[in-house]
């Protein structure tokens, strides 16, 4: 908390203050310098951790609302790059084990995870400037549908970014989630063939 300086002797007596605390740093170990930015460092650490555990359960009902319908469900904090997870399958856990921040996960992810064709859409939908420049409300949601290693093969997946905090029109918090649509995917492209061969003998 701020002292408002009012007149000289106090100036005087808060320099004085400032000169004594000054020596008696000066003569402390290297070890108790070193403990102190330790403990300095530890405290930002846990203030950190706290407000991002803030943010998360203010967003915990978004994230139950999704449901059971998504194969995995991510908190993740645009501002320092963190990510909590909330519901994950199990072929996705040596990923997220290896990774705490968000863009060494997503190189990793689009590497091995993205086929081949999509992996360029992905990286671009999914870049933390792209999330910015789209993302301006909180509750404004974005997707993009691609396919993704499953098992042997590979299978239709649907990326969503939902912003759960936006300050001054900048989302700070985003839900990431993943749903498996191959089913949906492959019904969709049955029915556009169908169609397709049924206009083409209309036409014989």
């Amino acid at each position: 908390m701020a002292t408002l300086i009012k007149d000289l002797e106090s100036l005087e007596q808060k320099i004085l203050e400032v000169r004594l605390a000054q020596k008696e740093f000066e003569l402390f170990t290297q070890e108790k310098v070193d403990e102190i930015f330790k403990a300095a460092s530890l405290a930002a650490n846990r203030a950190r951790m706290e407000s991002l555990n803030e943010e998360y359960l203010k967003a915990k009902d978004l994230l139950y609302a999704l449901g059971e319908a998504y194969i995995g469900i991510y908190y993740f904090n645009i501002e320092s790059g963190n990510i909590l997870i909330t519901r994950q399958g199990d072929d996705m856990k040596a990923l997220f084990s290896a990774h705490t921040k968000y863009e060494d996960m997503l190189d990793d992810y689009i590497r091995n995870w993205v086929h081949p064709d999509d992996r360029a859409m992905v990286r671009n939908f999914a870049a933390i400037d792209n999330i910015r420049e789209v993302l301006r409300e909180e509750g404004q949601s974005m997707f993009c549908e691609y396919m993704r290693v499953f098992d042997s093969g590979y299978k239709w997946v649907r990326m969503v970014f939902q912003a759960t905090k936006c300050i001054n029109g900048r989302p700070v918090a985003v839900i990431m989630a993943y749903k498996d649509i191959h089913d949906e995917r492959e019904t969709e492209l049955r029915h556009k063939r169908e169609l397709r061969e049924a206009l083409i003998s209309a036409k014989l």
